[in-house]
């Protein structure tokens, strides 16, 4: 088995141990498994529901959407065959379906499984928290507010194999909103068989992506093991390689580690002093995965202090990004200088990096954070918990700021 990433991860800069299992290395030309590392449980396939980095990666392994982004962020027809069709002001696409696309059970993936997920999607009972990514779709606002249906929104299938999609307004990076995880297809008849129940466990999904989803049961909570299994009914099954992927949350750095070194994994991450110690191995490699991590303030209660905009600059201020991303995490991460990070949108006249655009960036400074406090509390001092999920990462750059300033309670919640 080669030295290579198969799968489509989707999280901050990171670094990444790759190599080969004994067990690989045995059977390099015949049955191809693939072990590796999460650090965090995978809590959801719903295709309308799911949120966090680790449920996306799980949704670019076992659906496929009508794009993909290549290596340079370019956009490349998967579920449909070619580029859209945009109307000349730049409000109307139309999508020419790839026919070779079929479901895990055989079935032909049509353009009424995109119309179907995507109203289910927008639709406020869903209560999707990805909802307003479709905002610029005619009527989606109209529909999260319930003023419409969602049988309204600006997506309708011409035939079985031809979508037409109608905007508010031009959005020029619409093409690229169609190779996220939450636009791609789901079938009505299996999502109302399961109802509640939907996606759930594997065996209560079909899937359209190059692998299926196996050993997978969240039904309880997030799982800690699971495996993509070759789809044998993707369209393009001769150029995956991979027979299967069996994934393991190790959320200790360390003992991830150690799992790769004695050859149970053939991929893992790498987190602080792990990074140091295997720089400039050739199993090393660094991928860049754009994402922002941020603090979500609890703001349900208004007389709350952390209600206050000048708090939270405040906090925004002392916050050394620079010095968690070198020292604490030490994996590659960039220091974020505003929500959008580095490397996922650029200007299309200019080329430059619309996160080098943007302004106000933000910036560490102690003094203005200190006197911005200080003005609000008059130097009284204040108890802030901070609420984490149980990743290794996380709990580091939790610790930091619990040195630096902010208390924390560990809990198992995601912010």
């Amino acid at each position: 088995m080669k030295k290579s990433i198969s799968i489509i991860i989707t999280i901050f800069l990171g670094s990444l141990l790759v190599g080969c299992s004994k067990e690989n290395q045995k059977n390099s030309t015949d049955y191809q498994v693939m072990k590796r590392a999460e650090a965090t449980e995978l809590l959801s396939v719903d295709i309308s529901l799911a949120t966090d980095t680790v449920s996306h990666t799980a949704l670019y392994n076992t659906y496929e959407g009508l794009y993909r982004l290549g290596s340079s962020n370019e956009v490349i027809p998967a579920g449909a065959t070619k580029l859209p069709q945009v109307s000349e002001d730049g409000r109307k696409y139309t999508i020419e379906l790839n026919k070779k696309s079929k479901w895990s059970d055989d079935k032909p993936v049509t353009a009424k499984d995109y119309v179907f997920s995507w109203q289910r999607t927008i639709d406020p009972q869903t209560e999707s928290q990805y909802a307003q990514l479709f905002s610029n779709i005619k009527n989606a606002k109209k529909i999260m507010t319930k003023e419409l249906k969602p049988t309204e929104l600006g997506i309708k299938a011409i035939d079985d194999y031809k979508l037409e999609i109608e905007l508010e307004s031009a959005t020029p990076y619409f093409q690229n909103l169609l190779a996220f995880p939450n636009f791609f297809p789901q079938r009505e008849d299996i999502v109302k068989k399961y109802g509640s129940e939907y996606a759930t466990t594997s065996q209560k999904a079909v899937y359209n992506g190059a692998f299926t989803l196996t050993n997978y049961d969240a039904s309880s909570g997030g799982a800690t093991k699971w495996t993509y299994k070759k789809n044998q009914n993707y369209w393009d099954r001769s150029k995956v390689k991979l027979d299967k992927i069996e994934n393991t949350v190790v959320k200790d750095a360390g003992t991830a580690f150690a799992m790769y070194e004695s050859g149970k994994l053939d991929e893992t991450y790498l987190l602080g002093e792990y990074v140091n110690q295997n720089k400039g191995e050739k199993e090393v490699i660094t991928i860049l995965k754009p994402s922002t991590y941020y603090l979500q303030f609890n703001m349900i209660d208004k007389d709350s202090f952390l209600s206050n905009k000048e708090v939270r600059q405040a906090m925004s201020s002392i916050t050394n990004r620079k010095e968690i991303v070198e020292n604490v995490l030490n994996n590659g991460s960039r220091e974020a200088i505003s929500f959008v990070p580095k490397g996922v949108y650029y200007n299309p006249d200019t080329g430059e990096d619309f996160s080098e655009t943007y302004e106000p960036k933000m910036e560490y400074n102690v003094k203005n954070g200190v006197d911005t406090w200080n003005k609000v509390f008059n130097n009284q001092k204040m108890e802030i918990k901070l609420l984490i999920p149980d990743d290794d990462g996380i709990k580091k750059v939790a610790e930091y700021l619990q040195e630096s300033g902010f208390t924390y309670q560990w809990n198992e919640i995601l912010l």
